[in-house]
């Protein structure tokens, strides 16, 4: 289980072998640190004490600090995990080779045939009782095809200018998916389009929240196979972003955040902004949306020719792009059904 606190003036300590949970004039819970897979602190003044961060380290439980907006700042996180140097001057290697830029381009092709699913899934039902919003949806979605077989057909070039023309497909395919998707959203939402930082629609400010905990999740998975969260391929090597964390969740966006939220919006679930704050969702709002994305990785899909939990698919992927850095494994991309 996920542990979210998002409640201000929260003690967590430790009893044993479980994790004390403490709010004022409340009484204290008790959690057995075996059910834990990954603590959230997502308010300001929580305090944890040492013995709760030793206890989660020696059960390689991961602690993630969000900012209101869901921009994980801080992670508490084991020395082990950094303690691969060969495989990560392999990595480096591997972003400047061919086989680095034809990852990039399966990340790409992967992320858009994503939204082209998202998309067809949206118009299922839609022909009779929504036409218009049907044809604005599979419109956009060959469009997006279309961008796929171009992204498949760019032949290999200086590695900065591949990316750039990568990245380049990629903004043209969102504009269609974007577009298309706003349509069929409750025009009381006042969905401008996606906007990424400092975002004054409650939409795009799920969706960041709603991404930040894939982040996390995503930089756990990476650290733990022994990656560089740092050293991307499609993303680059940019200071002091993460970019191996953005290269990993471009599969996962579509199925684990944009449906989540599209699917709770259209049964017209109503996100709260903080009074006084535009752009800040209510502690409430926030708890909701990270609940429908940790909802989301429990339940199980296909993989591999079996159904396992979303949250193991992205574990099993992470091993694979450790493999295909070290060894040279086949790079298996994930693509969501509609």
């Amino acid at each position: 289980m996920d542990l979210f606190v998002n409640s201000f003036g929260t003690y967590l300590g430790k009893h044993s072998e479980r994790i004390v949970i403490r709010q004022k004039g409340q009484e204290a819970i008790e959690v057995p640190i075996e059910a834990v897979s990954h603590v959230w602190v997502a308010a300001k003044g929580v305090s944890l004490s040492t013995d709760l961060i030793a206890l989660a380290h020696a059960h390689e439980v991961t602690i993630t600090l969000l900012s209101d907006t869901g921009e994980p700042y801080g992670r508490l996180e084991s020395f082990a995990a950094l303690g691969r140097p060969e495989l990560r001057r392999a990595q480096l290697l591997a972003t400047q080779e061919a086989r680095g830029m034809d990852l990039s381009r399966q990340i790409i092709q992967t992320k858009l045939k994503n939204q082209r699913a998202n998309l067809c899934y949206y118009a299922k039902g839609r022909k009779q009782a929504q036409p218009d919003n049907y044809d604005a949806l599979m419109t956009a979605a060959e469009r997006i095809k279309v961008k796929v077989d171009d992204v498949s057909a760019l032949p290999l070039q200086d590695v900065e200018a591949y990316r750039a023309t990568l990245m380049g497909h990629e903004g043209q395919a969102a504009k269609y998916y974007w577009s298309a998707l706003r349509q069929i959203l409750p025009t009381s939402l006042a969905f401008p389009g996606r906007v990424y930082p400092k975002a004054q629609d409650v939409v795009n400010a799920c969706l960041n929240y709603g991404y930040g905990i894939l982040y996390g999740l995503a930089w756990s998975a990476i650290l733990r196979v022994g990656l560089d969260p740092y050293a991307g391929f499609l993303h680059g090597s940019k200071q002091g972003a993460p970019a191996l964390v953005f290269d990993f969740v471009e599969e996962f966006r579509q199925l684990v955040v944009d449906r989540s939220l599209l699917g709770s919006l259209l049964k017209r679930w109503t996100p709260d902004f903080m009074e006084g704050e535009a752009g800040i969702l209510t502690a409430h709002s926030r708890q909701e949306m990270a609940q429908k994305v940790l909802n989301t990785l429990d339940k199980a899909v296909p993989w591999e020719g079996k159904s396992i939990a979303l949250r193991d698919v992205l574990l099993r992927k992470a091993y694979n792009l450790r493999d295909f850095i070290q060894q040279g494994a086949v790079y298996t991309p994930f693509t969501a059904s509609w």
